[in-house]
């Protein structure tokens, strides 16, 4: 899918850079809150003619009942880069799917694995649904999951079903799992596999499965190209382990006080999300970059 023809004009006009954020505990703090110096430094960046994007592991479905139509940012990546919208206009930009087969064999690999429950989640916008397979022994942070959602999820049965595509596949481990992790991602070199933290319990590791071209970094690659802008003049700010490879893209990276101590020696700390940490980074970066 590529850019809409009728978007509105102030899309189309030459922007001097970028920032973007991941959003919870990194915008938006464990209660919901998101810091007023947060708020006015994301409406400063759109007087500076810079483009505000966040980009969340959240379904669109679910960024929709937390942020306001008019929360002050110009495009939303979500489900960590399988969609991009205009937050302005509600345009879906581009979208990312896993095919029938992909899904069938994802599927089936996982059930033969082992002891390892798992959610496949339907295709952009329906991807707040989801069918889902118990194992024997699921993590409490699994089953909190189900019972949360459980409007929107079905049982996977014995197959896949027939020409269905999915956006997404989400194994649920403890945090003691973590060999696990890295287990798939080298059992699956064709496709994106992404640890990130359980944003219910804190602890628990969720492992994402994406087609191989998914993530937060080529998503947000592949917008700033759209608009003329490279990795240089771009600044991403960041909380968790799925944040690392748009830290890593961006030519300036912070994290929030709150992330884990790994990413905390690898990138420059700014407050925490609560205090207003965004903020001080962004800041720090219209200073390095001479905007005022």
């Amino acid at each position: 899918m590529t850019m809409s023809s009728n978007l509105p004009e102030w899309l189309r006009k030459s922007f001097s850079g970028l920032v973007v954020s991941d959003l919870d505990g990194t915008l938006r703090g464990p209660g919901g809150e998101i810091s007023s110096n947060v708020l006015s430094a994301l409406e400063n960046l759109e007087e500076k003619n810079i483009l505000r994007v966040v980009a969340t592991g959240r379904s669109l479905h679910s960024t929709k009942k937390i942020l306001s139509e008019d929360f002050p940012i110009d495009m939303l990546i979500f489900s960590s880069g399988a969609g991009v919208l205009c937050w302005k206009t509600g345009d879906l930009l581009r979208k990312h799917s896993l095919e029938e087969s992909q899904a069938a064999e994802l599927s089936n690999f996982l059930r033969n694995w082992g002891d390892l429950s798992f959610m496949v989640h339907q295709e952009i916008p329906e991807n707040h649904r989801f069918l889902f397979f118990e194992a024997s022994n699921p993590t409490g942070d699994f089953l909190r999951r189900v019972e949360l959602h459980r409007e929107h999820a079905g049982i996977l049965a014995d197959s896949w079903p027939a020409k269905t595509r999915a956006t997404q596949v989400i194994v649920i481990l403890s945090e003691t799992e973590a060999a696990i992790y890295n287990q798939l991602k080298d059992a699956l070199p064709s496709y994106s596999v992404i640890r990130t933290t359980s944003p219910l319990d804190h602890t628990s590791i969720w492992v994402e499965i994406f087609p191989k071209h998914v993530s937060k970094s080529q998503t947000t690659q592949w917008l700033a190209e759209q608009m003329g802008l490279t990795a240089g003049a771009a600044m991403a700010i960041g909380n968790d382990y799925n944040d690392m490879d748009l830290l890593d893209w961006a030519g300036a990276s912070f994290v929030v006080s709150g992330a884990p101590g790994v990413l905390k020696g690898r990138y420059p700390v700014v407050g925490s999300c609560e205090s207003g940490g965004p903020a001080e980074a962004i800041e720090l970066w219209l200073r390095e970059r001479r905007v005022t």
